[in-house]
């Protein structure tokens, strides 16, 4: 990072690429450079890198099990006004985050959590429906995305097939391609 020398909003952006490669293993690290981030980021008063960090904030407070966090930091940013470049990363850390939330929710396996369990479905499908309207209708991500929705709506059938298309065009070393596998 020192080669970077004075350039604050470079190293913003190298804060958040670190930060990345940590969030699935080592959140707490992930963590504490979108922190670092975001602080850069307000010091010098660039609304961008401040949303993207506050972004990575939520997807690794979600992976935490830091709901509440993550949820408050989610409509934060909303109430604030998300830049047209970061609408779909805001749409994928809410629909993320209510998928964790309805995952751990359902291992509680209790009937007194149906009611949760609703409202977190009700908010992915609401964050999904409106990613895929910014997707490119032939993406792999928009072909995932609906595959997904296809599967919760048990249309199944039409979820293989998208599927499908994703693995018969996709390189095998591609996120995409891994999830739809």
């Amino acid at each position: 990072l020192a080669h970077l020398g004075g350039d604050r909003a470079a190293l913003c952006h190298e804060y958040c690429k670190i930060a990345r490669e940590y969030e699935t293993f080592i959140s707490d690290s992930a963590l504490a450079y979108y922190d670092r981030a975001l602080t850069l980021a307000m010091k010098i008063g660039d609304h961008e890198p401040a949303t993207q960090a506050r972004l990575g904030r939520v997807k690794v407070m979600g992976i935490m099990g830091f709901f509440h966090e993550a949820i408050t930091e989610l409509d934060t940013l909303e109430s604030k006004g998300i830049p047209d470049a970061l609408k779909e990363d805001w749409l994928d850390c809410g629909r993320q985050l209510y998928s964790y939330m309805e995952g751990y929710t359902m291992q509680g396996n209790s009937r007194n959590m149906n009611q949760y369990i609703e409202t977190y479905v009700a908010r992915q499908r609401y964050y999904r429906t409106e990613q895929l309207k910014l997707l490119p209708k032939d993406s792999p991500r928009h072909k995932l995305f609906l595959a997904e929705q296809y599967y919760i709506d048990g249309n199944n059938k039409q979820a293989k097939k998208l599927l499908h298309e994703i693995l018969d065009n996709g390189a095998p070393d591609n996120n995409i391609y891994a999830r739809a596998a």
